[in-house]
């Protein structure tokens, strides 16, 4: 009866160890996979995952805001006027069988404008043809009833105002000699005194000078007289 006590006890203790034995085999092969694996495996993989708690913010609410209505002051501008762009063209005068030498031909441009083309008699004249404003600067006396001439003092291409004898040049438009120097005393006195000259054709080469003569720029083609005018562009 003893033994068969003894035996029954060595048997459970026989089986206990054997199934302790098999639990730490068991035990270390799973750590010695646990080692191997990771290094298998990509690097994301082997980090622990981490939980991100959720944040609730509170809600804020802001306070109504009025704003007191603000009247910006109106700002008038001053009308700005543009200057008028202009150009100059050409236009025919007359035919240029109409001017001859030694000879003063009145011409009219648009406006009933007198000028005067003067084509000097002498060989020694400065160029063949002159355009000049048809009106004395100084009372406005008719310059085609005056007299063309050169001057050989000065080599310059003139003409004369019948009423006081004023010289010009035709070259330059200025003043050769005295001013008014007819009738004596007399003509000296008349000269203090200046015509309104009004409003002057839009031409080219007007002097401000209002003792010198307005001249105008002239040419000639094979047929044609013309002159240099200004004209407004659209």
């Amino acid at each position: 009866m003893h033994r068969l006590l003894a035996f029954i006890v060595l048997l459970v203790f026989a089986e206990s160890f054997v199934a302790h034995i098999s639990i730490r085999v068991s035990f270390s092969l799973n750590l010695q996979k646990n080692d191997e694996e990771p290094a298998s495996r990509p690097l994301f993989q082997r980090l622990p995952k981490l939980s991100i708690p959720k944040l609730s913010l509170p809600e804020v609410s802001l306070p109504n805001m009025t704003f007191p209505n603000v009247k910006l002051p109106s700002l008038s501008l001053p009308s700005l006027s543009l200057p008028s762009f202009r150009d100059s063209k050409w236009i025919t005068v007359c035919e240029k069988t109409a001017i001859n030498p030694g000879s003063i031909t009145p011409v009219f441009l648009p406006g009933d404008v007198q000028i005067l083309l003067i084509a000097p008699s002498s060989s020694d004249s400065q160029q063949e043809l002159y355009a000049i404003d048809g009106a004395c600067p100084h009372l406005g006396t008719d310059l085609s009833l005056g007299k063309q001439s050169f001057d050989a003092a000065t080599g310059k291409d003139c003409i004369t105002c019948p009423l006081h004898r004023t010289k010009f040049d035709l070259t330059s438009g200025e003043v050769v000699g005295d001013w008014c120097p007819y009738p004596p005393i007399l003509g000296g006195v008349a000269g203090i005194f200046n015509k309104d000259k009004g409003v002057k054709p839009q031409l080219i080469n007007i002097d401000k000078n209002s003792r010198r003569l307005t001249r105008f720029e002239v040419r000639t083609t094979v047929k044609k007289v013309q002159i240099k005018i200004m004209s407004d562009l659209e």
